[in-house]
């Protein structure tokens, strides 16, 4: 599967930031210790994830680096995990989140839609957004519950 975005950015370990090549495909989000991609990958699937946060304020790093984070929190098995990513260019961590959120988008469109709607749930995803996570969703016709991933949009300057 070819990767939607990879390249090379902190991560947050047990007790300090290491460098990690990171890899983004359709389906999942993996990561190693280095661009030679050696070993076996850490991956956490899409349909895991259950939000993405971008922290705009700067922290602190290895050699004095300032550095903005991006905190993904996923589900695997019973197990809550949050991956802490971070790099010193906040643009850069701006395209992973907004790659994220359309690979999440694809992921998780109905097969039903059309592709004119898939494009258009693609560049709402890519909008500039003020949240977005999965929700539990009910029908008022239907007994069932189901998740569903949302993204809250800014309005736009031309929007009325």
């Amino acid at each position: 599967m070819p990767a939607l975005l990879e390249g090379t950015l902190w991560k947050w370990g047990t007790i300090r930031y290491n460098r990690r090549h990171v890899e983004l495909s359709a389906q999942a989000l993996s990561y190693w210790h280095d661009s030679e991609k050696r070993g076996k990958p850490k991956t956490t699937s899409l349909a895991a994830i259950n939000s993405i946060r971008l922290n705009e304020e700067t922290q602190k790093g290895p050699q004095g680096l300032k550095l903005f984070s991006l905190s993904i929190r996923a589900r695997e098995g019973l197990t809550n995990v949050e991956l802490l990513f971070a790099s010193e260019d906040c643009a850069l961590l701006r395209r992973w989140q907004a790659a994220l959120d359309a690979a999440m988008a694809q992921a998780v469109l109905p097969i039903s839609y059309s592709e004119l709607e898939k494009a258009s749930a693609l560049r709402l995803a890519v909008q500039a957004h003020v949240r977005h996570g999965w929700l539990w969703k009910k029908r008022d016709h239907l007994s069932g519950w189901n998740r569903r991933w949302f993204v809250l949009v800014r309005p736009s300057a031309d929007a009325p």
